[in-house]
C-alpha cells in the first residue's frame, strides 16, 4: 500500500481552516531561518502556502548565516515575549557554528509548534504524521522489530523517544557509525531519516516491510526520499517522497498551533 499523504493532510487542512475560523484574532507564526538552501526554500514555502490557506499569519525572518548564538537568541527571546506571536519555528538545519541546543532551549514551550525544545509535551509534526498513519492504517507495532535509521533531531531521535515510551523495542541506528543492512534486512518496520538519496534499496528489505521514508534530499535538482521508488512493492506501507509523509507533517505543525493556543 502507497501511502497517499497529500489525501491525509487534505482532510487534516479541512479541520484545521475550520479551528481557525473559530478563533478571533488571525494567528501568527514567525519562522526564523538562517540562509537558505534548494531543500530547505522548498519546504518554507510548503510552509506559507499552507499558512495562507487556513488563515495563518506567516512570517519569514531570514538571516545572514554568520550570526552568532547570541543573537539568535536574542532574536528568539524577543518573539517569546511578542503577545502577538503564536508559534515560533526555527527552520533547521542551522550552521554549524550555532549552539543548536542551546538555540531551540530558548524557545518558548508555549510557542514551539516545531515541539523542538525538551520541555514540550506536543508531538513533533514528523511523529505526528507517522503517528497519524499507524492509526489511520490501523498498525499494531506490537512484538516487531522496528529500526529507526538516522539520529537526528527532526525524525530519528524523537521518532525512537516516543516509540520506546509506548514500550516497542527500538534499534536507532546512525548510519555513520554501523552499517546499517544488517539491521534493515530483519526489520518489520523501518522509519528513515538518513537523509541519504535512494540509500535503501529493493534488496535490502524483506517482504511485507513497514517502510515510512521521512528522508528529504536534492538529488539532479529534485527532492527525494531514502527509498528508492522500486522499494514500494516489496511493502505492505509505503511512504513516498515526495507526496507521502511530508505534506502529514507540515499539517500536524499547525495542528500544533492550534493545540497551543487552545491551551492559552
Amino acid at each position: 500500500m502507497i501511502i497517499k499523504g497529500t489525501e491525509i493532510a487534505s482532510d487534516i487542512k479541512k479541520k484545521l481552516k475550520i479551528d481557525v475560523q473559530s478563533l478571533d484574532f488571525t494567528p501568527r507564526v514567525v519562522l526564523v531561518s538562517l540562509g537558505l538552501d534548494e531543500v530547505t526554500s522548498t519546504y518554507v514555502h510548503f510552509k506559507e502556502r499552507l499558512a495562507d490557506e487556513i488563515g495563518v499569519d506567516l512570517n519569514i525572518f531570514n538571516y545572514e548565516e554568520s550570526i552568532s548564538t547570541s543573537e539568535l537568541i536574542e532574536i528568539i527571546s524577543k518573539l517569546n515575549l511578542d503577545n502577538n506571536v503564536q508559534g515560533i519555528v526555527v527552520q533547521l538545519p542551522l550552521p554549524a557554528h550555532i549552539d543548536i541546543d542551546e538555540a531551540l532551549g530558548t524557545i518558548s514551550s508555549e510557542k514551539d509548534i516545531d515541539a523542538l525544545n525538551s520541555e514540550t509535551d506536543l508531538k513533533n509534526p514528523v511523529v505526528g504524521a507517522i503517528d497519524e498513519i499507524f492509526t489511520r492504517e490501523k498498525i499494531n507495532l506490537e512484538n516487531k522489530k522496528i529500526v529507526v535509521l538516522g539520529a537526528g533531531r527532526l525524525v530519528g531521535r524523537p521518532t525512537a523517544l516516543w516509540l520506546t515510551s509506548l514500550g516497542l523495542m527500538v534499534d536507532l541506528i546512525d548510519k555513520k557509525d554501523k552499517d546499517p543492512k544488517d539491521f534493515l534486512k530483519k526489520a518489520d518496520v523501518i522509519i528513515s531519516g538518513a537523509g541519504a538519496p535512494h540509500f535503501i534499496k529493493r534488496e535490502m528489505i524483506k517482504d511485507g516491510v513497514i517502510l515510512i521514508d521521512a528522508g528529504a534530499s536534492e538529488a539532479s535538482g529534485k527532492v527525494v526520499g531514502d527509498a528508492d521508488p522500486d522499494c514500494a512493492d516489496k511493502c505492505s506501507v509505503f511512504t513516498p517522497v515526495p507526496g507521502g509523509l511530508g505534506p502529514i507533517t507540515l499539517v500536524k505543525l499547525f495542528e500544533n498551533l492550534i493545540t497551543l493556543i487552545k491551551k492559552s
